[in-house]
């Protein structure tokens, strides 16, 4: 098929140049009669004998005579030449093409999935002149087409005539209608519902968009207005709403419920800071950058407040005792986290050298703080005796010691739960 169709494509170029090499051998032949009308004068004139005035004019003609004689030579060589390279296609090459052509043109006019319309050719007319003959035995006739360059006489060929006629394709009885869409622009969404059941269409999607139209009112719609569509096919709609929106109040929410609210009333979400508070929870909102009720265009952020619990500083226990800044931190809402020593001079001896967090950094209440004591390598150990058990136990870690194995001996009339003795004794150096 695709032969077909270049060689389709070759004689239609062909054609075309043979076409302008008619027409330039039809200037040419006028060319060479007019050339020829000049040299008949100019020998009527050269005919006539010459003045001795006349001689040098005689002898210009004449020359231009030659002159005019070659130029037509040439011109008779050019079209000998345009006849010798004239394309001379076959009548099979013809055939062919005209068979394919028929098939092209049948394809364009087959109509597509969908189309409501099957476009035909009502006339086609084609001349061809070709000798006539008869099958005696099939009782058909052929038409035989001249071979390129075979001479016929003129009345051996017939002019025969083909018409190519088509009807419309009937419209089949249970094909659905096709409905023309209404123009529902700047309806309201009633009327335009209204619309469309009157038109016998349905509606489609129906959404909204912030707009400067009147709100309610139909600022889209697809299709278009104007289009064909089958009668079960929808319309969608876009209706306009206000550009603004009035600010909803999400002070007293928890910020995941405010960022809700926020984003459906079409709004963002703007910086969140923490303030720390003790009047509500934490992650509370406290504070919004647009008051409430106050209209704001769609899309605007929205800054927020949140609260969150209260922040210490960390107290500078840097310098004190064990109990002094386990005092201090109790003092301030923190607790003793865990202590250990370090070899240090004897002037810091049960004092404190570092701690963790650093002093002045925010925390939360209840936060234990890790000390470092320092250490000469040996203390005292105090005296416990006479001391009840917690006491006890709060003197020695206050020292840098923990209690060890405790026991238990009974005594006639003595206090219960007293230390009687202790090892190592006290104000060894241990």
């Amino acid at each position: 098929m695709s032969t077909d169709t270049d060689l389709v494509k070759r004689l239609a170029k062909l054609e075309k140049e043979t076409a302008k090499a008619r027409k330039r051998f039809t200037v040419l032949e006028q060319d060479s009669a007019r050339k020829d009308r000049i040299i008949a004068d100019l020998n009527r004139m050269v005919a006539v004998p010459p003045s001795a005035t006349e001689n040098e004019e005689v002898r210009i003609l004449k020359a231009q005579m030659a002159e005019l004689a070659s130029e037509k030579a040439a011109l008779l060589a050019t079209v000998d030449t345009l006849k010798a390279d004239r394309i001379k296609p076959t009548p099979t090459q013809l055939l062919g093409s005209f068979r394919n052509a028929m098939d092209e043109l049948r394809r364009g006019l087959t109509p597509a999935p969908g189309d409501r319309v099957a476009y035909t050719v009502s006339q086609f007319d084609i001349d061809l002149k070709a000798q006539v003959a008869v099958d005696q035995e099939s009782e058909s006739v052929r038409f035989i087409l001249p071979e390129p360059g075979q001479d016929l006489p003129a009345d051996s060929l017939s002019q025969i005539r083909f018409t190519f006629q088509t009807v419309p394709r009937p419209e089949a009885e249970d094909e659905e209608p096709f409905i023309v869409v209404p123009t529902l622009l700047q309806l309201s969404r009633k009327t335009a519902h209204l619309a469309l059941e009157q038109a016998g269409l349905s509606l489609g999607n129906e959404t909204y968009r912030a707009s400067n139209a009147v709100p309610g009112t139909v600022i889209a719609q697809v299709p278009d207005p104007g289009d064909e569509i089958p009668a079960s096919e929808t319309v969608d709609i876009v209706i306009a709403k206000s550009p603004t929106v009035a600010m909803p109040k999400v002070v007293g929410l928890l910020i995941e419920d405010a960022k809700a609210l926020i984003s459906a009333n079409e709004l963002d979400i703007g910086n969140v800071i923490e303030k720390p508070s003790d009047a509500v929870a934490a992650g509370t909102v406290v504070q919004q950058s647009v008051a409430e009720a106050q209209d704001v265009l769609i899309g605007t952020a929205i800054d927020l407040v949140v609260a969150s619990n209260p922040k210490i500083n960390v107290p500078n226990l840097v310098g004190m005792t064990l109990a002094q800044a386990k005092q201090t931190l109790k003092d301030q809402g923190l607790t003793l986290g865990e202590h250990s020593t370090r070899q240090s001079p004897p002037e810091q001896d049960g004092l404190v050298l570092s701690q963790t967090p650093e002093a002045e950094t925010a925390v939360l209440p209840d936060t234990a703080i890790s000390i470092t004591i320092g250490s000469v390598g040996k203390r005292r150990v105090p005296d416990v005796r006479r001391r009840n058990l917690k006491h006890a136990s709060e003197l020695l870690a206050d020292h840098g010691f923990r209690v060890g194995k405790i026991t238990k001996k009974f005594r006639q009339g003595g206090a219960i739960g007293i230390v009687l003795s202790q090892n190592p004794p006290a104000r060894k150096l241990e």
